[in-house]
């Protein structure tokens, strides 16, 4: 035989993976995704409190703008309006003026994660903001 046969035949015998090899692949791919998940959920669920954060800024602004004009808290049409726009652009939590809290100097907003969501297992549960801008969740390190 030749030295370019034997070259060929080499070549020839080694196209392709073997089972075993692909096996690794998978299983590679499977222990990576694994542990990649998980963080992409916690990743995931931080963005959607971010924006329930950032909506119940914009309801206390609204309110803040109305005591501004009014000199109380009470009967705010405006910033029930900022309220119903932001719960419409929020798909995993309900943003609600407490009506038991508001009074001429003083009103309470919660965003609650919606039940049977993806956001309803969250760590950080209802987030709470007031007028003297008290933060509350029910983890202290969600704000």
């Amino acid at each position: 035989m030749k030295n370019s046969d034997l070259k060929n035949k080499a070549l020839y015998r080694h196209k392709g993976f073997t089972l075993i090899e692909l096996m690794i692949a998978v299983a590679v791919i499977g222990i990576l995704a694994s542990i990649a998940y998980p963080s992409y959920q916690r990743y995931v669920q931080d963005a959607r409190r971010t924006e329930a954060k950032s909506a119940l800024l914009d309801v206390a602004g609204a309110m803040e703008r109305c005591r501004s004009a009014n000199f109380t808290y009470t009967n705010c049409t405006s910033a029930e309006e900022v309220l119903n726009a932001r719960n419409a652009e929020l798909d995993f939590y309900t943003v609600a003026i407490d009506t038991d809290a508001i009074t001429r100097n003083a009103f309470a907003l919660t965003a609650t994660p919606d039940s049977g969501s993806a956001q309803s297992s969250d760590r950080c549960g209802t987030l709470t903001i007031d007028a003297t801008g008290n933060r509350g969740a029910d983890d202290d390190n969600c704000w």
